[in-house]
């Protein structure tokens, strides 16, 4: 090293040879050789590294860099501060006078020491680190000197290396970009560049992540760059992106989105389906505990977050949970919610739960259509009256759209004049603006509906036409209609089934399904109820007719077999009602045997 002798390089100054050998001879400790071309002084370079470079400042851009350059000047040269900003420059000699050139040799000798040492150990890491390294030259691009583990990363010769530029590392049809991207990198933009597309001397292919390491130099502008081969890790990242867009894919075929939450931050991480499936733009959705409680239906919530809490808590087994969650529209969206502890710490405590969210909607409305056709029919069989009717429908729609107040609005289906409004919930004055007269010739709702026009309006406030609903809605925080006409027996409208909500929108796919379904069950509840009313009333009437007129009537179904025998035809016999079973054979008894 460096700390026992001093070894000089002097370059192209054979005319100054014998008076600087003079100048040495007493000096045993600096050892010197004179070079007069350049492959020699690479050469010697390379055999013993010098301590210094002497030379005059025209050639000094030759050197190789990060050695230390004395230079001769001429004593007339009077701009001697350029050299100043070059930090291989280490001092100044005139060519005339070289009697300092001993204790400058010494001097920078003892100062230069401890940092001997420490680029020793530095060319010790460069030596036998795993990434390749070049020195770049920044206008031409060429390479200036690579790292040994630059050419076992490409397959060059360190030689080979030297002749090659930066874009040489890479197949044919990117250079230009990588062009671009090393312009890029003398900006100052010291960014890495991952997953480049590199290629070897063998011209096979793999991946670097490149790293522009700084510039700097000795006269020469420089840049120093890394390359890692990453071909394992990417096709690794490759692999599983592969793998997560088929679970993409597959969630979504099922109408799933997946979470993956961070139990002690609360930090939420979902899947692009997990988000559109509630109306969100996944770039923008942003998930957390807080907001997905929020979203609950508030019939839902208490059992859906309790459910949450029993699992995590270890009191239930499983997490599986049905609950309606709001869209960013404001609808509502059924969700089965399944998931588990996927993570605990050495307590046992839970750190990490993973689950899907499964949009159940169309099931749960067919489940939903179904439960009400049934609840519909018995309250049906079982005599309730129309309001009783109505107010079933009414109240299975608000249950599952709570922002909303419906009405049932029928009329005489040949002058389309409001017969009845049913509408437990709706305020008074909306009830009051319903009953109009004349509407088919006034009010704008009738108008569309006897047309079969189904009737979407976002906003009353924005069209006059609807200022007779406007401001009583409004007063009662409701500021959107829709409305669903009710048809009856051959296509004739009877009515209509309307939805007064507190948020601006139109109906989106679920509700505007529940909507018709409302609107085409209404219609033959209410035709069964008047039918079956009708069957009521003249029964009555018959039996009335019946008692007044004192006659027994009898009437046999041949065909079923059933026999139907009147309280006055078993009373002519001197029997009550329920004396004589209704059959045809208690008939014939009855008649003598000679007729």
């Amino acid at each position: 090293m460096a700390d026992a002798r001093t070894h000089l390089l002097l370059f192209a100054i054979d005319d100054l040879r014998e008076l600087i050998t003079q100048m040495l001879a007493p000096f045993h400790h600096i050892t010197y050789a004179f070079v007069t071309d350049f492959p020699e002084l690479i050469q010697l370079v390379d055999d013993q590294p010098p301590t210094f470079i002497l030379c005059r400042p025209e050639v000094r851009y030759l050197m190789p860099v990060s050695t230390s350059l004395i230079l001769i000047c001429d004593p007339e040269d009077l701009a001697l501060d350029r050299f100043i900003a070059e930090p291989g420059v280490v001092d100044l000699l005139f060519a005339d006078d070289f009697r300092r050139l001993p204790f400058i040799l010494h001097r920078s000798v003892h100062y230069r020491q401890p940092t001997a040492r420490e680029i020793y150990r530095l060319r010790a890491i460069i030596d036998y680190i795993p990434y390749g390294i070049i020195e770049v030259d920044m206008n031409s691009r060429a390479i200036q000197w690579s790292n040994s583990a630059m050419s076992q990363l490409f397959g060059y010769s360190t030689a080979e290396l030297i002749d090659l530029h930066f874009e040489d590392f890479y197949p044919m049809d990117v250079r230009a970009q990588i062009v671009t991207l090393f312009q890029r990198m003398l900006t100052g933009d010291s960014s890495s560049l991952a997953n480049i597309l590199c290629q070897r001397r063998d011209g096979t292919t793999f991946y670097c992540n490149i790293v522009p390491g700084g510039m700097y130099g000795n006269g020469q502008r420089l840049i120093f760059i890394f390359f890692a081969d990453v071909t394992t890790e990417y096709q690794s990242l490759q692999t599983l992106q592969i793998n997560a867009q088929r679970l993409e894919l597959a969630l979504r075929a099922a109408n799933q989105g997946l979470y993956d939450i961070d139990l002690q931050s609360g930090a939420t991480t979902v899947t692009d389906a997990y988000a559109t499936m509630l109306g969100y733009d996944p770039a923008a959705f942003i998930e957390t505990n807080q907001s997905w409680r929020e979203r609950i239906h508030p019939a839902d919530v208490d059992r859906a977050y309790q459910a949450y809490l029993d699992y995590l808590a270890g009191r239930i087994p499983e997490y599986r949970v049905e609950f309606r969650s709001r869209m960013r529209q404001g609808g509502w969206r059924w969700i089965l919610s399944v998931g588990a502890i996927v993570e605990r710490d050495e307590q046992g405590h839970p750190l990490r739960m993973m689950g899907t969210h499964t949009d159940i909607s169309a099931l749960k409305r067919l489940e939903f259509q179904e439960r009400l056709r049934v609840q519909l029919c018995t309250s049906l069989l079982g005599g309730g009256d129309l309001n009783t009717l109505m107010n079933i429908l009414l109240q299975a729609f608000e249950d599952e759209q709570p922002d909303t107040r419906c009405a049932v609005v029928l009329f005489d289906p040949g002058g389309h004049q409001v017969t009845q409004v049913i509408a437990p919930h709706l305020p008074q004055p909306l009830i009051e603006a319903l009953k109009q007269p004349e509407p088919h010739l006034t009010n704008p709702l009738w108008q569309l509906l006897i047309t079969q026009q189904r009737v979407m309006i976002p906003d009353l406030q924005v069209d006059p036409l609807w200022a007779v609903y406007a401001k009583p809605a409004r007063e009662h925080g409701l500021v959107t209609l829709w409305a669903e006409a009710i048809f009856g027996t051959g296509g004739v409208i009877i009515g209509a089934f309307t939805v007064w909500s507190a948020r601006v929108a139109v109906a989106e796919n679920e509700e505007l399904a529940l909507l018709q379904f409302a609107g085409h069950l209404a219609g033959p509840v209410i035709e069964q109820h008047v039918i079956a009313e009708r069957l009521r009333l003249s029964e009555e009437r018959y039996a009335l007719a019946e008692r007044a007129v004192q006659d027994g009537v009898w009437d046999w179904d041949i065909t079923n077999g059933v026999t139907y025998l009147s309280p006055q035809w078993k009373a002519m016999f001197g029997f009550t009602e329920d004396e004589l079973p209704n059959t045809i054979t208690t008939f014939f008894e009855r008649i003598h045997p000679d007729d």
